[in-house]
Parts: structure tokens; C-alpha cells; sequence
């Protein structure tokens, strides 16, 4: 059960790099990876469990086209051509973009680990990923999301 298996349909709105999600309406998943078998799995595991998503060929990409908004997601590959996940993950920081990001390698070591999560990433994940898995730490990542921005309200004037 990996994230090729497919979850109970739902509605949703998705999308590829070249469209955008409806940001005004639903939480976005961002997903970033070289490789259109893992980003094409991981967005018919997404676009099973009710979520909208956009998908990036390379961090560069989704820095060209990426716009803050509703809560969000980046699931993000740690290495790939170009900028890796580490470093747009940096790029990010340094652009003072708070974005929850989940890290999906196929090879990641310990050291990497504690790199993305002392750098903010909320979780580090190895492929293959249970889909299940996958979409409950998207889903924690989102409800946490949506906790802070009613605590946030509540502490309004």
C-alpha cells in the first residue's frame, strides 16, 4: 500500500505547474519533484483524499510560480537537479515564507534529517510512502494550520 494504491473518491480541484490551485477556497498541496511518476502518484494519492494540488518539475519552477495564500503543504523531493530541496527550503527562509514542508526522499541519510527538520521542515518521509501515511501527515499538517489561524483570530481585537 504505497502511494500508487488509490484512497475513496471525492471532489477536488487539481492541478499541474500550469494552472493554479483556487487558492481563495481550499488549502493547496504543493508537490516538487524531478521525477513525473512519483509527482503523478503522489497527486492521484492527493486528488483521492479530496485535496487540490499543483505539481513542480523542479524547485526553481515553484519559486517562478509559487503565490502565498490559504493553508498550504510543499511536499518536497531532497534531491533533484538544480536546486535541491535543501536549498530552496533555505531560499524560502531567507524569502521569509512560512510554509509547512514535508520531505519525500528516496535517499536522505540521518544527517540530512536533521537538517530539514532543525530548518523548519515538518516532517522527513522515505518513498515509497503508504498512502495512508502520506495523507495523515498532510491532513495534521493542515488541521495545525487551521488551529493557529483561529488562535490567531481569538487573540483579534
Amino acid at each position: 500500500m504505497y502511494f500508487y494504491e488509490t484512497l475513496p473518491m471525492a471532489t477536488l480541484v487539481m492541478g499541474r505547474s500550469d494552472t493554479l490551485c483556487d487558492m481563495s477556497t481550499q488549502p493547496c498541496i504543493f508537490i516538487v519533484d524531478d521525477d513525473s511518476a512519483v509527482r503523478d502518484g503522489l497527486g492521484l494519492v492527493i486528488e483521492n483524499a479530496g485535496l487540490a494540488y499543483q505539481a513542480f518539475e523542479s524547485a526553481e519552477h515553484f519559486l517562478h510560480t509559487y503565490c502565498p495564500g490559504n493553508p498550504s503543504c510543499l511536499l518536497l523531493d531532497l534531491n533533484m537537479p538544480g536546486m535541491s530541496g535543501l536549498e530552496l527550503q533555505a531560499e524560502l527562509l531567507r524569502r521569509n515564507i512560512q510554509l509547512s514542508i514535508i520531505f519525500i526522499t528516496a535517499a536522505g541519510d540521518v544527517t540530512m534529517k536533521a537538517r530539514a527538520l532543525k530548518a523548519g521542515a515538518v516532517d522527513f518521509l522515505t518513498k515509497p510512502v503508504p498512502s495512508r501515511l502520506l495523507i495523515e501527515r498532510i491532513q495534521a499538517v493542515l488541521q495545525q494550520q487551521a488551529l493557529g489561524h483561529r488562535q490567531g483570530d481569538a487573540s483579534s481585537p
